[in-house]
């Protein structure tokens, strides 16, 4: 990410902690890892479990009003920030949490392939270096100034998945299978997968 977009970032983050959030975080928590439990404080997985919670509480949850917390962060924090970095706030709206394939590696950049829509973004920034070429994840895409960057939220996914993957994107497509259910399932076969690298593919769909 850009140094003002990873600031801008952070501090909506630390905006979520604050003491007034507190019950209505507890409570999405349980929500958010209702189907697989909430990880444990000594788990391999707990801080990717962690950041792809609260950044889902952030930019997904709707707060009492139906608002979300980056809007409310915007309409009652901004005027601390500079032009530009309001400007990218505001470019929050463009986020889009879906799956994704990894086409090609271009550092400091990359060619990604949304699944659903088949969308080829060929220059976006943020990818880890652990992924390679091949691989699928759920992550959060945020278009900025003309310019593509995931955030550092990733949930990963197993490649022997990918017939499985393509086919119930597809569905998605032609209207077959709601996108939130979609996302839902992904994951919890992508936080099933890491936590018990030794289960069997078809019991992460349970």
């Amino acid at each position: 990410m850009t140094t003002v977009l990873s600031q801008v970032l952070r501090q909506v983050l630390e905006y979520a902690g604050r003491e007034n959030f507190k019950a209505e975080l507890e409570f999405c928590k349980q929500k958010f890892f209702h189907p697989v439990g909430i990880p444990g404080e000594s788990a391999e997985t707990v801080e990717s479990e962690l950041a792809n919670f609260i950044e889902w509480f952030v930019f997904d949850w709707p707060l009492p009003g139906g608002i979300k917390l980056w809007e409310k962060f915007l309409k009652e924090e901004s005027a601390g920030l500079d032009a530009i970095a309001r400007e990218t706030l505001k470019s929050f709206a463009s986020q889009n949490y879906s799956s994704f394939q990894l086409k090609k590696i271009r550092p400091p950049a990359a060619v990604a392939r949304e699944l659903v829509s088949g969308r080829k973004f060929k220059e976006v920034y943020g990818v880890p270096p652990a992924l390679q070429a091949g691989d699928f994840f759920l992550g959060r895409m945020i278009e900025v100034a003309g310019q593509f960057f995931f955030t550092e939220a990733f949930l990963y996914l197993p490649r022997n998945l990918a017939k499985y993957l393509e086919r119930r994107a597809k569905l998605v497509k032609k209207g077959k299978l709601d996108r939130g259910n979609f996302v839902e399932e992904l994951k919890i076969i992508s936080i099933k997968g890491s936590r018990y690298p030794r289960m069997k593919l078809e019991e992460m769909y349970k």
